[in-house]
């Protein structure tokens, strides 16, 4: 009953959450999913599934809604839940299954966690590019900020151009390119991104030189990043001093004193 139980959760979760490789026959995983989206609505309260639609926006899942993730994790632990329950009445032991069942209500969102994490951090680690070469276009005449928006999307590539790209589709639709940038940065989530558009927006409405906003902002970044990849070395060398005081101080200590506490124990001995 155990072996089986496991076969089903993880063809539950291969079924919900891995990428199709063929064209589905009868009722695919997505149907299975819809079933479960209503319930999904009514038992997780709305804080919860807008931070979980948030989650997914920066994960850049933005195909997929909150109740169909709430609804993977319902099925998952009600189906490992129901089996628990079967063995239970069947005098067998339940443990496995409601191990599965908290496995599986657990393991969307480390999945969820790790796809935004990984992406955030790639658009946070190419923010100061993206200012830096947005001032130089701007300063080589590159047009006006939206001109200048176009060339650095297409430079870029990645997941910052295409944000970049769904931001200039967005002003081709009408939004004001001030709010048109606020979307990137809250479908981006990096507070860095997000301290740049207010940059950005800051100095048009000022009628302040962009370019020079963004530069500076550029540095301002650069220097915060340097200062904590510093403090980090900083902190390291001093966590290396436990271990160094611990196991390589006694080491040396007894490679040194063996020779004399040797000729101690000869002469006592004599």
């Amino acid at each position: 009953m155990t072996v089986i139980g496991i076969l089903v959760f993880c063809s539950v979760l291969l079924v919900l959450l891995a990428p199709r490789l063929a064209p589905p026959r009868g009722i695919t995983g997505g149907q299975v999913v819809a079933l479960f989206a209503p319930l999904a609505s009514i038992v997780f309260p709305d804080a919860v599934r807008l931070e979980t639609q948030r989650r997914l926006t920066w994960a850049g899942l933005k195909d997929m809604r909150a109740t169909d993730l709430l609804g993977i994790k319902l099925i998952a632990a009600l189906g490992m839940g129901g089996l628990a329950a079967l063995s239970a009445l069947g005098g067998k032991t339940s443990a496995p299954f409601v191990l599965l069942a908290v496995l599986g209500y657990i393991l969307p969102d480390v999945w969820l966690g790790q796809k935004m994490r990984k992406r955030q951090e790639e658009i946070s680690r190419r923010v100061p590019d993206f200012a830096v070469l947005l001032a130089t276009v701007l300063d080589a005449g590159g047009g006006d900020l939206q001109g200048a928006l176009v060339q650095v999307g297409r430079r870029m590539g990645g997941v910052i151009g295409e944000e970049i790209e769904y931001a200039l589709h967005e002003m081709s639709l009408g939004i004001r390119r001030a709010r048109a940038l606020q979307n990137l940065a809250d479908r981006c989530g990096v507070a860095e991104l997000t301290q740049l558009v207010q940059k950005i927006t800051q100095a048009e409405f000022y009628g302040s030189p962009v370019a020079v906003a963004v530069r500076d902002f550029a540095e301002q970044v650069r220097t915060i990043r340097q200062h904590n990849a510093e403090k980090k070395v900083r902190e390291q060398t001093v966590k290396m001093l436990v271990p160094m005081l611990f196991f390589t101080v006694p080491a040396l200590l007894a490679l040194f004193l063996y020779p004399a506490l040797r000729q101690i124990g000869q002469v006592l001995r004599h």
